[in-house]
């Protein structure tokens, strides 16, 4: 089949119109994609500084390819979108973000029009246990000294000579 085969029944038959535009267009609409997706870079997540905050705290993603303003992007914390009110710099590859009153621990993402970048984990400073601290005065006992000869292993000391 030659060229002006096509050209025949593209001119002589509606057929062939109905069927060849749409797939003229959608082949057309496949590379367009194609070329979009090669071209789009992933975002990647490098760091974040620092991993530890508290609502108010101001905090700086590092990565690649987050793009020169938020536009369509965004940042998710443990699940949750930051509000764009909280972004105070945007820029390819850095991100500063007040932290939110909500904000809680887990992965943040940055998303982008194209993908969802790698996580990196986040701690709320007011979520993380804190030992409880003991006074030893305040009725634990504490062994002080202990005086008199070497005991072996398996011997034990009574009476005044541990204070």
């Amino acid at each position: 089949m030659t060229s002006g085969f096509f050209t025949y029944l593209f001119r002589k038959s509606d057929l062939a119109r109905f069927i060849l535009i749409p797939v003229f267009f959608l082949a057309l609409w496949g590379i367009i994609s194609v070329i979009l997706a090669v071209t789009e870079k992933k975002p990647v997540l490098t760091s974040i500084n620092p991993p530890i905050g508290i609502p108010g705290d101001v905090i700086a993603l590092q990565g690649m390819h987050f793009g020169d303003e938020p536009g369509d992007s965004w940042v998710e914390i443990a699940g949750n979108r930051v509000s764009s009110s909280a972004y105070l710099k945007w820029t390819d590859t850095t991100i500063l973000i007040i932290l939110p009153g909500t904000v809680e621990d887990g992965l943040i993402y940055v998303h982008t029009s194209s993908s969802k970048s790698n996580a990196l984990a986040f701690a709320n400073r007011n979520n993380i246990p804190i030992a409880a601290r003991t006074d030893s005065e305040e009725g634990l006992p504490l062994i002080t000294s202990v005086s008199g000869s070497q005991s072996g292993q398996g011997t034990y000391k009574t009476g005044e000579l541990i204070t």
